[in-house]
């Protein structure tokens, strides 16, 4: 795993690793600093699958390229990336607040309002 065995207190570029925020299939997020401003991001590092590294950055550049052409409310903004070699990473806005399971989890069958105006307002950013 590498880098992910242990990222606190690691920089990729200009940020440096706080804490982990969570886990997917390609990549691991956590809530960085940028140094020189002292912001926070979340910071996405993408663990390319086995095989054709190459075409995996290539697409995952074109997504953040396109993600930073992107102007809506409910869309992150993009703060910085960098794809080279073996790896990559996307800072992004952070947000301190709760992924929809546990919204949903605590809201329970009084959430299915807010659950639908969620669906709306991402219904809106991909509009």
């Amino acid at each position: 795993m590498g880098i992910f065995d242990n990222p606190i207190g690691k920089n990729f570029g200009p940020y440096r690793v706080i804490d982990k925020i969570g886990r997917g299939g390609m990549a691991a997020v956590f809530r960085a600093e940028h140094e020189p401003t002292k912001g926070l991001v979340a910071l996405k590092v993408f663990t390319p699958p086995d095989g054709d590294t190459t075409e995996f950055f290539k697409r995952a550049k074109r997504e953040v390229v396109a993600l930073q052409m992107c102007s809506h409310p409910n869309i992150l903004k993009v703060h910085g990336f960098e794809f080279e070699g073996e790896g990559g990473y996307v800072a992004v806005e952070y947000i301190d607040g709760k992924n929809l399971q546990e919204v949903s989890d605590q809201q329970g069958n009084q959430g299915v309002d807010l659950l639908v105006k969620i669906a709306r307002d991402v219904g809106g950013a991909l509009a």
